[in-house]
C-alpha cells in the first residue's frame, strides 16, 4: 500500500497520534490555555477515540454521534485506569510517566485500528476525509469575490484574536502544592508503627505557583508538640533551623522540591498525629479555617492577615446554644479577642478585626478549645503508633 493511500485511509488516526505526541512537549514547555487546551483533548478525547477506532473499524458499526460520545466516555474510563496501574509501578503517578503511558496507549490502540481496517474492503472502513475546497476565483463575480475575501479576512482575524488570547500572559492563581509520599514514590506505604527514637524516611514535595521565588519553612509536630519529634533532610537548597524545622528555598516560581526527609518520633503513644506544616512568608489571604462545634454546629474563619480582617461564620446546631470566643495571637500574645453568642438553630456572620501581620487563631466553644491554628499555610497529617 502506497504511503499516500495509507495516510488517506487512516488520516483520522494519524491526526490523533500526531496531536498526542505533540502534547508531550507542549505540556512540559508551556503554560496557560495552550497547555490546558492540548491537555483536555489529550486526556478526554484522544485515548477514547483511538480505542473506539480499534473496537469498531467498520463505518456501519456505530454512527458518528455515537462514536464521538463513546470517545469522550471511554477516555474518562481509560485515563484513570492508566493512573491506577501507574500507582503500582516504580514511576508512580507523576506528570511525565502519565503523559508517556497515555501516549503509548494511544499508539497501541491506533496500531490495532490500522491492522483491523486493513483487513476490510475500503468501502467498509470508517474513514474521515480531509479535503480542501477548490475555489474558482477567476470565475467569480465581483460580488462573490468581495464576500469571499471578507469571509476569509474575518476567519484570519478571528484566528489571530484567538492566538493572542491564548498566548498573552495572564495573572495566574497563586498557590503552593505540598504533599507527602511513601518511599516508593506513591501516596501509600507510609510508616504506621515506629519505635521511639527510630528515624523513618518519607518523601516531602513542594511546588511553587506563587508567581515569585519563595523560601518555605517545614515544621513537624507530634500530637501538637514540636519537641516530641525531629525532622531533617540532606537535600540541597534546604537549611536546618532547629531539630523540628528546616527551610526550603528560595524556590523559583514553578519550581519543584521533592526529597527524602527523615522523621524521628521521640514520645511513645498510640495513634499519635504527626503533623507536617508548611509556612509561607507571605501573608495568608483568603485561607479558611474550619472547626466542629459541640453537638452538630460548625465554625469557619476566612482570614486576610494583610488587612487584619477575618470573616467569621458560626452555625449552631438544633439542640444547643453556643457562646464562642475567638483570639488572634501575634508574637506569643493575644493581640485581639471577641465573643459571639449563637442561639440554637441559627447562623451568624460577623467580621473580626486584629492588627495586620502573621497571626494564629484560637476558637473556644462554651469554654472548650475547638480550633488551635498553627499559622501554617498548609498542613499534612499522618497517624502513627510510637512504641
Amino acid at each position: 500500500m502506497r504511503l499516500q493511500q495509507f495516510v488517506r485511509l487512516n488520516a483520522d488516526l494519524a491526526v490523533v497520534l500526531a496531536a498526542s505526541l505533540f502534547t508531550l512537549p507542549v505540556v512540559l514547555l508551556t503554560t496557560g490555555l495552550i497547555r490546558v487546551g492540548f491537555a483536555v483533548v489529550f486526556l478526554l478525547f484522544s485515548p477514547g477515540y483511538a480505542l473506539i477506532a480499534a473496537l469498531y473499524p467498520r463505518k456501519d458499526s456505530i454512527d458518528g454521534i455515537e462514536r464521538l460520545a463513546l470517545s469522550f466516555g471511554t477516555s474518562i474510563a481509560v485515563v484513570p485506569l492508566i493512573g491506577l496501574l501507574l500507582n503500582y509501578t516504580e514511576w508512580g503517578i507523576r506528570l511525565v510517566p502519565i503523559l508517556i503511558s497515555i501516549d503509548a496507549a494511544i499508539f497501541i490502540f491506533c496500531s490495532i485500528a490500522v491492522v483491523k481496517r486493513s483487513r476490510l474492503y475500503e468501502e467498509e472502513r470508517f474513514l474521515i476525509h480531509f479535503t480542501l475546497p477548490h475555489v474558482e476565483w477567476h470565475a467569480m463575480s465581483t460580488k462573490d469575490r468581495i464576500l469571499t475575501g471578507t469571509l476569509t479576512a474575518s476567519i484570519i482575524f478571528a484566528i489571530g484574536v484567538l492566538f493572542y488570547v491564548l498566548t498573552t500572559p495572564k495573572q495566574a492563581e497563586e498557590f503552593t502544592e505540598f504533599y507527602v509520599l511513601g518511599m516508593e514514590g506513591r501516596a501509600d506505604d507510609y510508616p504506621t508503627v515506629v519505635p521511639a527514637g527510630q528515624p523513618v524516611d518519607i518523601i516531602i514535595g513542594i511546588v511553587n505557583h506563587e508567581g515569585e521565588p519563595v523560601t518555605y519553612k517545614v515544621q513537624a509536630r507530634l500530637a501538637d508538640d514540636s519537641d516530641a519529634v525531629e525532622i531533617a533532610t540532606e537535600a540541597e537548597s534546604s537549611a536546618k533551623v532547629n531539630s523540628h524545622t528546616f527551610t526550603v528555598g528560595p524556590l523559583n516560581n514553578e519550581g519543584e522540591w521533592e526529597n527524602t526527609t527523615t522523621v524521628t518520633p521521640l514520645v511513645a503513644g498510640e495513634q499519635q498525629q504527626l503533623q507536617l506544616l508548611l509556612f509561607n512568608p507571605r501573608m495568608r489571604v483568603g485561607q479558611t479555617l474550619r472547626a466542629q462545634l459541640s453537638d452538630d454546629g460548625y465554625a469557619s474563619i476566612q482570614i486576610d492577615e494583610g488587612k487584619g480582617e477575618a470573616r467569621v461564620t458560626l452555625a449552631a446546631g438544633d439542640n444547643q446554644d453556643h457562646t464562642c470566643s475567638i483570639e488572634a495571637w501575634q508574637s506569643g500574645r493575644v493581640a485581639s479577642t471577641t465573643d459571639f453568642h449563637v442561639p440554637h438553630g441559627q447562623d451568624m456572620h460577623e467580621n473580626f478585626e486584629f492588627p495586620s501581620g502573621e497571626t494564629m487563631f484560637r476558637l473556644y466553644d462554651n469554654g472548650v478549645l475547638v480550633l488551635d491554628d498553627s499559622g501554617a499555610e498548609l498542613a499534612l497529617h499522618l497517624w502513627i503508633d510510637v512504641e
